[in-house]
Parts: C-alpha cells; structure tokens; sequence
C-alpha cells in the first residue's frame, strides 16, 4: 500500500471513530476532503504530523489558528483526536500537511498509540506558564519515539512550542527550554501563541522542511539496488541436470 492509501485509510478510520464517540453521522465536508486527498495526493508532497503535549496546553487552539486562522477562547478538550489538513509551499514544493491534534489526557495514551505509526513529523506543546507541562516533555517524546518506530528516531523531525507567549507570566525560563531542546537533538523552539498567531506559520514552514530533507534522504538510501534481477527456476533446475557430480 502506497503511503497516500494508507494515510487516507487512517483518516477514514479516525473519522469512524469520531462518529462513534459523538453518536452523529460522518459530514458531507470531511468526506469530501478524503476524495480530494485522494485525487491530488499523487501531485504533492503528503506529510503527516502528529501534535501531542499536555492537556490544557493549547494544541487544539494552536491548530485552529494555523489552519483556519480564528481563535475561541471557549476551545473544548479533545475527544480522541481532531483532524485538519494545511497546503503550504516550501521552496516552490506543494506540501499537504495532514496534522493530527490529540487528546492530552492520559487515558488516551494508549487509544492514540496505534495512530503514531506512519508519522513524518512531531509537535511537542507545553504551556510557557505551566512549568509541570514543560517537565513532561521529555515523557511525550520517549512514548511517541517507542510507538512510532521511526527508521532514524535519532534525527526524527521534531520541533517544541512554548504556547501561550501572549500571558505576561511565563514560568518556564527560555534557557532552560534551549537546555533541554538542544540535549535531544537540537529540536528547534519556537515560541507561540495561538490567540495572536504568534510564529506558528513559521515553526511549521521549518517543520515542512525538516520533513522534505527526510523525505529526499529516505528516497536515497545506499545499498539498496534499484534494480532486482530475477532468475527462472526453471533455467537452475536445467543447469542442475547437467551436473556431474
């Protein structure tokens, strides 16, 4: 299965999933954004970014301000998980950005487990003025790298938001969050704020690229031939009768 049939499976299922939770039928507009995945994901690049981080940290928000460019200061929790897609251009690429807000709580770790896979990027979200967010960070990291499996989890792509920058009591220092962001890879950091759309367009451009050099590195893997000769069993199973021995 291509990775744009798989992603497109994925999202129907998470789509069913919802239904289930909400007890409503699938709308018309999320079936309509499947078919257009499948119709143009063959012409662009398709990522699929996963956004994980504690509860109350403001991912949702964070996501809805991205992609729709609008705030509500009533957000609700997430339920599971929420589904939104972005088309951006890096470098004169069409990129679809497939981003996948999930809920902080704990007791759904494992029901989000099983979407980790076939992930091309991550946003770790902590809250600037919740120094208890910024500590689970490094949790979040290590259970997503164990589920997921990436091929390369060393030079994964992954960037940190520290949210809510527009609250004027921060207790998260800036320079322990560089610490510990370049302790794990040098993970790049950008501060947020999804009320004022404050460097979100720019945190994600540079994850859009981070996930084009891993995409162009993947499709360059050394020692692996691009061509695959076959034999016929048939011809071995003639030059065996000849033997002699």
């Amino acid at each position: 299965m291509t990775k744009c049939g798989f992603l497109v499976i994925s999202w129907i299922t998470v789509l069913l999933f919802r239904a289930l939770l909400s007890g409503r039928s699938l709308v018309r507009k999320s079936i309509q954004a499947i078919e257009y995945m499948k119709m143009n994901c063959g012409k662009k690049s398709l990522f699929k970014v996963i956004v994980i981080g504690e509860e109350g940290v403001g991912k949702t928000s964070l996501v809805r301000r991205y992609v729709e460019g609008r705030f509500s200061i009533r957000e609700r929790n997430t339920i599971g998980l929420n589904l939104s897609t972005k088309e951006v251009r890096v470098d004169d690429r069409a990129v679809t950005l497939q981003i996948w807000d999930t809920a902080g709580q704990e007791r759904f770790l494992c029901l989000s487990s099983c979407f980790y896979r076939g992930v091309d990027c991550c946003v770790l979200v902590f809250d600037i003025t919740s120094l208890d967010s910024f500590k689970s960070l490094g949790m979040w990291r290590d259970q997503f790298l164990i589920k997921a499996d990436p091929r390369d989890p060393v030079n994964f792509p992954f960037i940190v938001l520290g949210n809510k920058v527009d609250l004027d009591n921060s207790h998260v220092p800036n320079n322990r969050v560089k610490e510990w962001c370049q302790r794990n890879n040098n993970i790049s950091y950008y501060e947020t704020s999804a009320k004022e759309g404050t460097n979100l367009h720019l945190a994600f451009k540079a994850l859009s690229t981070k996930a084009l050099k891993r995409e162009a590195d993947s499709n360059d893997v050394p020692g692996i031939p691009n061509t695959i000769i076959l034999k016929s069993r048939a011809n071995d199973q003639k030059k065996s009768k000849k033997c002699e021995c």
